[in-house]
């Protein structure tokens, strides 16, 4: 979440682009340090459910968790996978931002075919779905 957050913004101050915000904009303004004062919030409450996971993991340790047939199922924690796993999830949606990013123009032409073909009914509302075809076309 943290990662997906602040890479597009990293990438703009590295790259900077006309209307897109930069991590020196969202560490120098009000704005800016409430969207991270909101991440920090974020990252507390994972903790804090994580710490609850893991008492409720320890209390029940010693009961042996069975599947609906009555079998004993096998439980374990795997901490650094559980890291990699999180840390590739937000990478990836900061790509899957960027990627959207990058077919803004393809939903601005849906958006003029729309407005073309329906006069005075406004923008068209699922001009995105142009844009996510491509970009989730690899699932």
């Amino acid at each position: 979440m943290v990662f997906g957050a602040i890479i597009p913004s990293i990438y703009y101050d590295l790259f900077p682009k006309e209307g897109k915000d930069t991590f020196s904009m969202l560490v120098g303004s009000s704005w800016g340090l409430t969207v991270m004062a909101g991440l920090a919030l974020c990252i507390i409450g994972i903790i804090i459910c994580g710490k609850a996971g893991m008492m409720k993991e320890k209390q029940l340790s010693g009961v042996a968790a069975t599947d609906p047939h009555g079998m004993e199922m096998k439980t374990e924690y795997k901490f650094a996978l559980g890291m990699f796993v999180s840390i590739v999830s937000g990478i990836l949606s900061a790509c899957f931002n960027f990627g959207l990013e990058a077919g803004k123009p393809m939903a601005d032409l849906a958006n003029e075919i729309w407005k073309t073909a329906n006069p005075d009914q406004g923008n068209f509302l699922y001009q995105n779905n142009v844009t996510y075809v491509v970009v989730l076309w690899a699932d």
